[in-house]
């Protein structure tokens, strides 16, 4: 055995060398395979060809805060960034209605409308130095992410990597080649059924699928864990049969917070096609707001030809009491959410086998028909579409805005707030970062990296 990976080995090594090492493929290459076709310049999709891997808690902080280079699906409601990696992706799940208490007093004081003037010229001149003259940024809730679903397999060395974002459908899409074939994986959040599906299937040349799922602690995201988070409690559970994996948190029970007694869960259902999944105990990480008996439990999937999963995120403000939290075994917003994700599979399910393209269609029909209400076009479709990494560096080249620039930053704006909206007023900082105090300047954050993606 040892020789025939050491084979598999030398054959990746060689596959790389002969076709340039995957560090500059050529944009033609990338796409022909049909999965992403912008080979003229396409004004419903953005793509990259370049990662930056979410590197969980003890990484530094451009590390952990590497989940602004991720893209995004969303309904208005639930959504998730999404990393790309090959061999160690991560989903972080949102929902536009989680909010982090503070032990601040909950109401408006007198000055506040006083000074609005002042607060609108910050955001609009990215200033963050604004004080609320001395109080600093109190009595806000901060948005805060759902649970980092994190997906771990054997790595190997690999070529033709991209990731691509979908206006049209909203889905994310990564795939790259090695030894074993090319893999691909999709996802969207659905405005139909409420629920983020992915799916992952098995190479094209037939190599099954060999992974575990994994959530990261709540405090590996950088800023998460600055603010009330401390006093959070939550715990990972796994059922027995492996049939999800979810994150529950009780909010801190400030006395002042109406979200004293609530708090929030998140549950991916998963389903595999063909091989085994287990209920697994990974090593702990000390993670003192983690009460949970087994801290670390995941689900390892071996030799699958295909994975879907179901995920659905929510809060409540009846969890129960803090002190009760540690000793509970049943919760009923995890059953509400473990019963609708079982919903969606089966109502999905044709012959016994979960259907995901069943499930895009009428999601995708509500999706296109908003995006394509508009269509704007600076006359650049005569040129080959570039990555966004390479379209950057060319507009920071440049003295005059370039077209493709404009049409893609442009296009990427509206694809985000349509993504955001219909639940609420569509809060762009709230959905898609998770520094929910500064919301000004991280919607300014987020204008400027919203076409997805600096070089690694």
């Amino acid at each position: 055995m040892k020789y025939i990976q050491k084979l598999k080995t030398l054959i990746s090594i060689l596959l790389i060398l002969i076709t340039g090492g995957g560090f500059f493929p050529g944009v033609r290459d990338l796409l022909k395979a049909g999965d992403v076709t912008m080979i003229q310049n396409d004004h419903t999709k953005s793509f990259s060809t370049v990662f930056t891997e979410l590197v969980a808690y003890p990484g530094t902080d451009e590390e952990r805060q590497s989940w602004q280079q991720g893209m995004v699906t969303g309904n208005g409601e639930n959504g998730a960034v999404c990393a790309g990696s090959p061999y160690n992706d991560t989903l972080i799940y949102q929902n536009i209605r989680f909010l982090m208490p503070t032990n601040d007093p909950r109401y408006t004081p007198d000055e506040v409308t006083g000074e609005l003037e002042e607060a609108r010229q910050a955001v609009i001149n990215g200033d963050d130095t604004w004080d609320i003259h001395g109080r600093g940024a109190t009595y806000f809730y901060a948005f805060h992410p759902g649970p980092v679903l994190r997906m771990t397999a054997k790595k190997h060395l690999y070529r033709n990597y991209i990731r691509w974002t979908d206006f049209e459908t909203a889905e994310v899409g990564v795939r790259y080649t090695d030894v074993r074939g090319t893999w691909k994986r999709l996802t969207f959040s659905s405005r139909e059924d409420n629920v983020t599906i992915t799916k992952i299937t098995k190479s094209s040349l037939g190599a099954k699928i060999n992974l575990t799922l994994s959530l990261d602690d709540c405090w590996s995201l950088r800023n998460f864990g600055g603010g009330g988070e401390k006093d959070m409690r939550y715990k990972k559970l796994v059922d027995e049969y492996a049939d999800y994996i979810a994150q529950i948190a009780h909010y801190p029970a400030y006395e002042n917070s109406e979200l004293k007694n609530g708090g929030y869960c998140g549950l991916t259902r998963v389903i595999t096609v063909g091989g085994k999944k287990e209920r697994v105990v990974l090593d702990e990480t000390n993670d003192s707001e983690n009460v949970a008996q087994d801290k670390n439990p995941a689900i390892k999937i071996t030799d699958a030809d295909a994975v879907y999963l179901i995920t659905q995120s929510d809060r409540t403000f009846d969890m129960g009491d803090m002190a009760d939290f540690a000793a509970a075994t049943r919760y009923d917003l995890l059953d509400r959410l473990n019963a609708a994700t079982a919903a969606v599979a089966e109502k999905y399910t044709v012959n016994g086998a979960f259907d995901y393209d069943a499930a895009l269609r009428p999601h995708a029909a509500q999706q296109s028909a908003l995006f394509n209400t508009v269509k704007f076009d600076l006359g650049d479709d005569g040129k080959e579409a570039v990555p966004n990494e390479y379209l950057i560096r060319m507009q920071q080249k440049s003295d005059t805005l370039l077209p493709a620039m404009v049409e893609r930053a442009y296009n990427q704006g509206r694809y985000v707030q349509i993504c955001c909206a219909g639940d609420s007023f569509p809060r762009l900082y709230g959905m898609w970062t998770a520094n929910g105090t500064r919301a000004g300047v991280a919607s300014i954050r987020w204008t400027r990296t919203s076409i997805c993606s600096r070089p690694a």
